[in-house]
C-alpha cells in the first residue's frame, strides 16, 4: 500500500474532494468535510463539492463514525483524494512527519485488499475475484458448487493459510480450504498478504495468507438484497440486514444457492453429459456488537454452513460417468467472541472461538467389506487469540500476542486425536529516517514467532524488512519463514500415515517497488513490480510402500518468480482499467529416492504464467465491463511429459449493468456472459469447464 502526500502549487484550483477508504480504495458516503466552519457531506461515491477554491494556510477537517478524524493543510495537498482510516483496522501510531496511513503491523510484502461490499456491478463469485489477483491461482474442478481449491505463489492449497476474521479456517484432517464454501454475502473485504509473514496464525502460510473479514457493525439501519439466476441450472438468493436495537448492532446474512451443474463434453464426436456435479447449500450468519465504554467493545459472530454435493471422478469416459454417484455432506459451524480495547498505553484485543467440521461420504460404487462405502468424520478446533499493540515511542510500535488452539479429530479412517498448538510472536516497526521536506521516510521492521505442538519440538520463525518512502515511490525488500505442520491425515490415516513426519519449513526472500501518481488531479496511476523466491525443505509428498502409500519428508521445492500490477482509474471511479501478470517457476530440487529422474521439473497443475485484464466504464446509470484471463500449460504428472499437459486457455467475461433510485431504494439488474470464447478446457484435469454460459442478477439495497 503506498499513499504519499506531495506539496501543492499555491492557489491550487481544488473545488471537490474524493473521501475513500483506504484499505479498500472505496468511496466513504456520509463523510464530514469542515473548510472555513463550513460543513458539508460527500454523497453515495464519496465526492462533495465545497463550491470555492481552496487558498494555501486553509485547514480541512474530515470526520465519519467508524474512521480516524483526519486534519490537513492545503499546503499539503497533491490532489483532491484523501483517504481515511477505518478505527476496525487499526490504531493511530504518531510518526515523525506526517502518515496519511496507519497501517497494520506486517512484514513488508506484496499486499492486496479487495473490496466487495461496494462492488455492486459485477456478479462474480467470491473465488473469481480472489483468483484474478497477481500470485493466484485457482484449482477449480468446475463451476460453482464445486471444490475451489487456492495456490498462492506456486504453493498448494495446504500450504495457503485461510483466515475468516483472523481465524483459520482449513480443513483440520486435511490442511486445505474450499473457498465455494464462502460467498460475497458475508465477505466485505479480502486481505492478500503474498510471502509467508508468520504473523498469521495457525498453520500452512508458506505460500501467504488470505483473510476474509466482515465488516464493521453499522449503528444505521440497511439491507441488501440479491437473487440471481445462470444457465446451467443455477440460482441463489442472499440478504444481508443491518438492525442496530438501542446500543447493540447487529447484522443478519443468509445465502442460499443450488445448482443442476449439468453440461455436456465431446469425446470422440459425441456429447456426454456430466453427472452428480449438482450442489445445494445455505448458509446463515449472525454478528452482535455493544461499545461497552468509549475504549472497550465487544461483539459476537455466529456462523453455520451446510453443504450436499456429488463428488464426481474425473471425467473418463461414459461409462464411468454413469458410476459417478459418490456423494458428500458438509457441516461446518463457527462461533467468535471478541473484545478491543484502545486506550493511553496502545490498544489489545482478545478473541475466542470454537469451530466444528462434520462430513459424511459416501459411495454406492464401491464396496469394502461387503459394505457400502461410507466414511464419517467430526472435527473441531477452540481457539483464543491476544494481540497488544505498544506505541512505545513516537518512532516506533510493537506488537505482541499469543495463541493457542485445541485440536481435534474423530474420524473413520483416521482415528480419534487430540493436538495442541500454542504460539506468541512479537513484530516491530521503527523509523530510522524521515525528511519532510524532501517527504522521505525508512522504516526497518523485525518479527519473531515460535511455535509449540504437542510432542513436537518448537519451532522459531524469524523474519525482517525495509522500507524506504519518497514522494509518490515506495521500495521494500523483505525475508521470512514459515512451516506447515503435517495434518492429521498425513500423520494417521489408515493404512499409510506417518506419525514421523516432520513440519515442512521455508524461506522467502522478496522484493518489490511501488508507485502512484495522480494526473489533472483527475486520473489515478497505480503499478508495482514484486520479485519473489521461496525455498521450502522437507516437503510432505506421498509415496508407494509396498501395497499402500504414505507420506514422507522427501520434497525440497523452489518457487521463485514476478508478480506486475498496473491500473489506471478516474477519481470517481467511473471509468478504470486493470492489468494483472505472474510469473513463475515451482520446481523440485531433491530427488524423493536414489532413482529419481524429476529432479529439476515444474510441479504439476501450476501454469508458469497467468494474467488478468479488467476493464468497467460507467455512463450515468449505466456500468460495462469485461475481463479476460490467460493461463499457460500446466504439466498433468511430475514426469512433465510432454503428453502430460493441459494447453493453455483464455477466459473471457463480460457484463453489463443498469443501476436507477427509487424511493430511497436502489436496484442494479447484471447480466453477465462467461467464458464467452474458449468454450473447451480444463483447469483440473478430468474436469471439464462449462462452455459458455449466462447469468442475470438483481440487487435491492438503500
Amino acid at each position: 500500500m503506498l499513499v504519499m502526500a506531495g506539496r501543492a502549487d499555491t492557489g491550487i484550483p481544488i473545488t471537490e474532494f474524493f473521501i475513500r477508504d483506504i484499505w479498500s480504495d472505496q468511496p466513504i458516503r456520509n463523510a464530514r468535510v469542515i473548510v472555513d466552519a463550513k460543513q458539508f457531506y460527500t454523497d453515495d461515491a464519496g465526492n462533495v463539492k465545497i463550491g470555492f477554491t481552496l487558498t494555501p494556510g486553509k485547514t480541512i477537517r474530515i470526520t465519519k463514525e467508524g474512521y480516524f478524524t483526519k486534519t490537513l493543510q492545503t499546503d499539503a495537498l497533491a490532489s483532491p483524494l484523501i483517504y481515511l482510516v477505518p478505527v476496525e483496522e487499526t490504531e493511530r501510531i504518531s510518526a515523525i512527519i506526517p502518515r496519511d496511513t496507519d497501517e497494520p503491523l506486517f512484514m513488508p510484502t506484496h499486499v492486496t485488499r479487495i473490496s466487495l461490499t461496494n462492488r455492486t456491478n459485477e456478479p462474480m463469485s467470491l473465488w473469481r475475484e480472489i483468483g484474478k489477483q497477481s500470485g493466484i491461482f485457482m484449482k477449480s474442478y468446475g463451476i460453482s458448487g464445486q471444490l475451489q481449491n487456492i495456490a498462492l505463489r506456486g504453493m498448494t492449497a495446504a500450504q495457503t493459510q485461510l483466515l475468516f476474521d483472523g481465524i483459520p479456517i482449513q480443513n483440520l484432517q486435511l490442511g486445505t480450504g474450499d473457498l465455494s464454501h464462502f460467498n460475497r454475502a458475508g465477505i466485505d473485504k479480502v486481505d492478500i498478504y503474498r510471502g509467508g509473514s508468520t504473523l498469521f496464525g495457525g498453520t500452512g502460510a508458506v505460500g501467504g495468507a488470505i483473510n476474509m473479514r466482515t465488516a464493521p457493525l453499522s449503528a444505521e439501519r440497511h439491507y441488501t438484497v440479491r437473487a440471481g439466476y445462470a444457465s446451467i441450472d443455477n440460482s441463489k438468493l442472499s440478504a444481508r440486514l443491518n438492525w442496530p436495537v438501542m446500543q447493540w448492532r447487529q447484522r443478519l446474512t443468509m445465502h442460499y444457492g443450488k445448482g443442476n451443474n449439468r453440461y455436456t463434453v465431446k469425446q470422440d464426436g459425441r456429447d456426454i453429459e456430466l453427472r452428480n456435479r449438482d450442489f445445494r447449500q445455505h448458509t446463515i450468519m449472525y454478528e452482535g456488537g455493544l461499545s461497552v465504554t468509549d475504549n472497550l467493545r465487544v461483539n459476537m459472530l455466529v456462523r453455520s454452513f451446510k453443504k450436499e454435493r456429488g463428488a464426481p471422478r474425473p471425467f473418463q469416459n461414459k461409462i464411468v460417468e454413469e458410476q459417478n454417484v459418490a456423494r458428500s455432506d458438509i457441516d461446518n459451524t463457527l462461533l467468535r467472541l471478541k473484545a478491543i480495547f484502545q486506550g493511553r498505553w496502545g490498544s489489545w484485543s482478545a478473541q475466542t472461538y470454537v469451530r466444528n467440521e462434520w462430513m459424511n461420504y459416501m459411495d454406492a460404487s464401491l464396496n469394502i467389506d461387503e459394505e457400502i462405502l461410507h466414511s464419517t468424520h467430526f472435527n473441531q478446533e477452540r481457539g483464543l487469540q491476544f494481540r497488544w499493540r505498544l506505541p512505545l515511542h513516537r518512532n516506533f510500535a510493537m506488537q505482541t500476542g499469543y495463541e493457542s488452539a485445541d485440536q481435534r479429530i474423530q474420524s473413520s479412517e483416521a482415528g480419534e486425536h487430540q493436538r495442541l498448538r500454542q504460539a506468541v510472536y512479537a513484530i516491530g516497526v521503527a523509523q530510522l529516517y524521515a525528511d519532510s521536506a524532501a517527504h522521505t521516510r525508512m522504516e526497518a521492521t523485525a518479527q519473531l514467532r515460535r511455535v509449540w505442538y504437542t510432542h513436537r519440538n518448537p519451532i522459531d520463525l524469524p523474519g525482517g524488512g525495509i522500507t524506504v518512502y519518497h514522494k509518490r515511490w515506495q521500495w521494500y525488500a523483505s525475508v521470512n519463514t514459515n512451516y506447515r505442520q503435517p495434518t492429521f491425515n498425513d500423520l494417521y490415516w489408515r493404512p499409510g500415515g506417518n506419525p514421523n513426519l516432520q513440519p515442512e519449513q521455508s524461506i522467502n526472500l522478496e522484493t518489490g517497488v511501488a508507485y502512484r501518481q495522480t494526473f489533472l488531479s483527475r486520473i489515478i496511476y497505480d503499478s508495482r513490480i514484486s520479485l519473489y523466491r521461496n525455498r521450502v525443505r522437507h516437503q510432505i509428498q506421498w509415496l508407494p510402500e509396498g501395497l499402500t502409500w504414505q507420506p514422507r519428508n522427501v520434497n525440497r521445492v523452489l518457487s521463485q518468480g514476478i508478480e506486475l500490477f498496473m491500473a489506471l482509474q478516474t477519481l470517481n471511479k467511473h471509468h478504470q482499467i486493470q492489468w494483472h501478470y505472474t510469473r513463475g517457476l515451482t520446481e523440485k530440487i531433491k530427488k524423493s529416492f536414489a532413482a529419481d529422474n524429476t529432479k529439476g521439473n515444474q510441479l504439476p497443475f501450476i501454469p508458469k504464467e497467468q494474467w488478468h485484464i479488467q476493464g468497467s466504464a460507467t455512463w450515468r446509470i449505466l456500468n460495462i465491463g469485461m475481463r479476460v484471463t490467460g493461463t499457460s500449460f500446466r504439466y498433468t504428472t511430475i514426469a512433465n511429459r510432454a503428453e502430460d499437459i493441459l494447453p493453455a486457455h483464455t477466459r473471457t467475461d463480460c457484463w453489463i449493468s443498469v443501476t436507477k433510485g427509487l424511493a430511497d431504494q436502489q436496484f442494479t439488474v447484471i447480466g453477465m456472459m462467461e467464458n464467452a470464447l474458449d468454450t473447451d478446457y480444463e483447469v483440473m484435469p478430468g474436469y471439464p469447464m462449462p462452455g459458455r454460459f449466462y447469468k442475470i442478477e438483481l440487487k435491492i439495497m438503500n
